[in-house]
């Protein structure tokens, strides 16, 4: 059987046309639905008594993770504001139950992290930390969460800014979050930040300290918006010429190795003024990173990392003319903007969200939004991710 997923429509036709019907076998059938959104197959569970065992079948979850795309909707929310976000769905096999929403309108206080099928949140002040703790583990999908504390004397209330990333064990039962927080030099007029790293096993369901990382040079990183790929966390660096002798540049972070670098940007991306554009990075397909250029009002250009090396190796793959898009002088602003399956440029522009497919260069508006000019931008993938150990299941009645 070909390994090949069904396209949206064939999503359709297996779920909503019960014509010709043939007789499969477990297996079979098993292969078929792991490549369905999970909304998609508790439809099927409603619908066909026959696959009511199938749906709690753990292979079948396992499989069903492995194999998800992000693709399925993208969370918004404010950088600033507390407990507040939106969420739009690409298309209609994506919905998570309003039951969800409503809990994590009520308990976040802010989304941290998205990862296949999983959300991860940090707790309101005052919320029960014994039951949701101080992170939150949530696939939305099943209504389940898994409460996380934070690292053995620490405290994350008194930590305005982290930067966590979630990571699907190779199982697609598992998973480790790493959190990273940030603090000043030791010395006052020292123009430093120290980042630190520990590391949370949902295996293991401890935590351990990974490294203080003491150069992540003389710039502001996002650190909201880490990515990790292939072993490595990336962060891209801020842009301006407020820091005249530092070119912009992307922070890796090996976490095996223990080990951080500073990568400059492609060369014919630094030709650009310093003062008019914008980066960011995102996961690429084939467990590759890829490098986001905004130049302001003119174009999206997009790179792909292909060597690690000290200085790293860029292709260029994409360029999107913002003019060709027609959007306006306003809305060719960008705010917010990232790449979901090396396919979709979601981005934001004024109060607006648009996806863009690279591949037939088209664009469509998801909707508007309420979360400032530049809100974090959370994909989520449709999947039955376990949360672990610690997970209740059945949370929300």
């Amino acid at each position: 059987m070909s390994s090949k997923p069904p396209t949206e429509v064939e999503h359709d036709q297996l779920v909503l046309q019960p014509r010709n019907p043939i007789e499969l076998n477990q297996d079979c059938l098993l292969e078929i639905l792991s490549w369905l959104p999970a909304k998609n197959i508790c439809k099927l569970q409603c619908l066909n008594r026959s696959t009511c065992n199938l749906y709690s079948d753990r292979l079948l979850r396992k499989l069903q993770t492995l194999r998800a795309r992000t693709d399925s909707g993208i969370f918004v929310h404010n950088s600033s504001s507390l407990s507040s976000f939106e969420k739009f769905f690409l298309h209609g096999s994506s919905g998570v139950p309003p039951e969800s929403i409503e809990f994590m309108l009520k308990n976040s206080r802010k989304i941290v992290a998205s990862s296949n099928g999983l959300i991860v949140f940090q707790t309101t002040k005052g919320v029960n930390k014994s039951s949701i703790g101080d992170l939150c583990v949530f696939n939305p999908m099943l209504q389940t969460l898994a409460p996380i504390s934070s690292p053995p004397d620490f405290s994350l209330d008194d930590k305005p800014r982290i930067g966590v990333t979630c990571t699907s064990a190779s199982d697609g039962l598992e998973y480790n979050i790493i959190l990273v927080t940030m603090k000043l030099g030791e010395h006052p007029h020292e123009w430093r930040t120290v980042l630190e790293c520990h590391r949370y096993s949902s295996k293991n369901m401890s935590w351990e300290y990974l490294k203080a990382i003491d150069d992540s040079g003389r710039r502001s990183i996002n650190l909201e918006n880490p990515v990790f790929v292939s072993g490595s966390i990336y962060w891209a660096s801020d842009t301006g010429s407020y820091m005249s002798n530092t070119d912009p540049y992307i922070l890796a972070f090996d976490v095996e190795k223990r080990t951080s670098k500073l990568m400059p940007l492609p060369e014919e991306a630094r030709k650009v003024g310093i003062d008019n554009y914008m980066i960011q990075v995102a996961p690429w397909t084939n467990k590759s990173l890829c490098l986001i250029q905004y130049i302001k009002l003119r174009a999206v250009v997009i790179w792909v990392l292909e060597s690690t090396s000290s200085r790293g190796s860029w292709m260029k793959v994409h360029e999107v003319d913002l003019v060709s898009l027609e959007l306006g002088d306003v809305c060719q602003t960008l705010g917010s903007f990232t790449i979901i399956n090396g396919e979709l440029l979601v981005f934001t522009a004024e109060d607006c969200l648009y996806v863009y497919r690279l591949k037939d260069k088209q664009l469509k508006k998801l909707g508007e939004h309420n979360q400032g000019l530049y809100p974090q931008l959370r994909p989520y993938a449709n999947t039955f991710h376990p949360c672990g150990k610690f997970e209740h299941k059945k949370v929300i009645e």
